[in-house]
C-alpha cells in the first residue's frame, strides 16, 4: 500500500507542478505574441497595408495628396500619377508615398513655406521632384528608419533636405541641386547618404553634431563653400565620393575620429581641410588639381597616409611652394606616412615644426639617397600681437624609393 500511495503522490505532485509553470508560463508566452504585433516603439503594426492612389483616372483617386495622406493609415502606400501638385505636405503617418515617375510628379511649394515636413518614424518618400520651396525641400523631425530615395530635391530657398534629431535614415539615389545646402544634418546619427548627386548648392552635405554615419559613392560638384563639411562631428565614414570643382572638397572643423578614404577629391580649392579636429584617418584618397591638396592646421593626432597627392597648383612663397601638403599653426602628434607626391610637396608654416611626424613618404622629385629636405617657416612670436615667420628647415628622414601602389 505504501508504494501505490507513493505512486499516487508522485503522479499529484507532477499534476500540480504542471498547473503551477502553466500559469506561469501562458501569460509570458502572451505576451511575447502581442510583441510580435508591435513596433519598434510598441504601437500597434498595421494590419490592412492598402493602397491610395492620387491624380490618374480612378474614380475614386484622390486630387490632393494630402487628402490622402489623412485618410491613411499606418502601412498603408500612397501611389501618386504624374502631376504637378501645388502642396506643402505633412506626413505624420508611418506609410510609403511613391511618385509614378520622378521627373514628372511634382510637388512645387511655390515658393511658400517648407514642401514636405516628415514628423513620424517608417517613412518612405520615393519617386518626386520637390521644388520651390520658400524653406525646406525636405524636412525630418525626430525620424527613425525614414528613407528619401530617388527623388529630385530644387531650387528650395533653404536646405534640399533637413534632418533634426533624426536616427537610423537613409538618404539614397537622388538628385539634389541648387539649394541651400543639399542636405544637412543636425544632431543627427547613424545616416546612409549614398549614390546621390549634389551639385550647385552652398554646400554638398553638412553634417553638424552628427555621428557614426556613411557618406559614400556621392558625386559632389560645384558647391559654392564645399562638397561635404564636418563640424562639431564625429564618427563618421566618407569614403569612394568625387568631389570636384567645389569650394573645398572636402572640410573638416572640429572633428573627431572620422575615416575619410578612398575619395577622388580634384579641381577644387581645397582638396581636404583639416582644422582643430583630432584622431581623423586621411586614408587612400586621391587629392590632384586643387589649389592645395592637403590642408591642415591646429590639429593633433591625425593619420594622413597612403594617399595620392597630384598636380597640385599653390603658391611660392619666395622658394617655398604651397602645394601638396600643408601643415599650419599649431599641429601636433599628427602622423604624415606613405603618401604618393607627385609633383607636389609637403610645407609648413607652424609654431613648433617638429611636433609631427613625416616620414616614408614617396616624393618624385626626389634625387638620390638620404633624407627629403622640406621647407618652410617657423612662426616666432616677438610679444603678444606680434609674430614674425623664420625660413625653416625640416626632414622626411626615410623617404620611400619607389611610389606606392595605391
Amino acid at each position: 500500500m505504501r508504494g501505490i500511495n507513493r505512486k499516487y503522490m508522485a503522479i499529484l505532485i507532477i499534476f500540480l507542478i504542471s498547473i503551477i509553470f502553466s500559469k506561469v508560463i501562458d501569460p509570458v508566452s502572451l505576451n511575447l505574441q502581442e510583441d510580435k504585433n508591435k513596433d519598434f516603439f510598441g504601437r500597434e503594426k498595421a494590419k490592412n497595408n492598402d493602397i491610395l492612389y492620387v491624380g490618374g483616372n480612378g474614380p475614386n483617386n484622390y486630387t490632393k495628396i494630402q487628402d490622402a495622406i489623412d485618410d491613411a493609415n499606418d502601412g498603408d502606400t500612397i501611389f501618386v500619377f504624374n502631376g504637378t501638385y501645388f502642396e506643402h505636405l505633412i506626413i505624420n503617418k508611418s506609410i510609403s508615398i511613391i511618385g509614378e515617375d520622378k521627373n514628372t510628379t511634382i510637388i512645387d511649394g511655390n515658393w511658400n513655406g517648407t514642401v514636405v515636413e516628415i514628423i513620424e518614424v517608417d517613412v518612405v518618400l520615393k519617386g518626386f521632384t520637390i521644388r520651390y520651396g520658400k524653406g525646406y525641400g525636405i524636412f525630418v523631425f525626430g525620424g527613425y528608419n525614414v528613407s528619401i530615395t530617388n527623388n529630385i530635391i530644387t531650387n528650395n530657398f533653404g536646405d534640399g533636405i533637413y534632418v533634426h534629431w533624426g536616427f537610423s535614415c537613409n538618404i539614397s539615389n537622388n538628385i539634389i541641386k541648387n539649394n541651400w545646402d543639399g542636405i544637412y544634418l543636425d544632431c543627427t546619427n547613424y545616416v546612409n547618404i549614398t549614390g546621390n548627386q549634389i551639385i550647385w548648392n552652398d554646400r554638398g552635405i553638412h553634417l553638424y553634431q552628427a555621428g557614426d554615419s556613411t557618406i559614400s559613392c556621392n558625386i559632389l560638384k560645384e558647391n559654392a563653400v564645399c562638397g561635404i563639411l564636418s563640424d562639431s562631428s564625429g564618427s563618421n565614414y566618407i569614403f569612394d565620393n568625387i568631389l570636384t570643382h567645389n569650394g573645398a572638397g572636402i572640410y573638416l572643423h572640429y572633428s573627431l575620429g572620422s575615416n575619410i578614404s578612398s575619395n577622388i577629391i580634384s579641381y577644387n580649392d581645397l582638396g581636404i581641410s583639416i582644422k582643430l579636429s583630432y584622431w581623423l584617418t586621411i586614408f587612400n584618397n586621391t587629392c590632384s588639381n586643387n589649389f592645395i591638396g592637403i590642408q591642415i592646421s591646429d590639429s593633433k593626432s591625425n593619420k594622413i597616409i597612403y594617399n595620392t597627392i597630384q598636380d597640385n597648383k599653390g603658391e611660392k612663397y619666395g622658394i617655398i611652394k604651397f602645394d601638396g601638403i600643408c601643415i599650419f599653426n599649431s599641429c601636433y602628434k599628427n602622423k604624415i606616412s606613405c603618401n604618393n607626391l607627385i609633383n607636389d610637396t609637403i610645407s609648413f608654416i607652424e609654431y613648433q615644426p617638429h611636433a609631427n611626424s613625416i616620414k616614408h613618404n614617396y616624393y618624385e622629385d626626389k634625387i638620390g639617397i638620404g633624407p627629403k629636405l622640406l621647407l618652410g617657416f617657423k612662426v616666432v612670436v616677438i610679444n603678444p600681437g606680434r609674430e614674425i615667420l623664420i625660413p625653416w628647415i625640416k626632414f622626411d628622414w626615410f623617404p620611400a624609393r619607389e611610389p606606392y601602389n595605391l
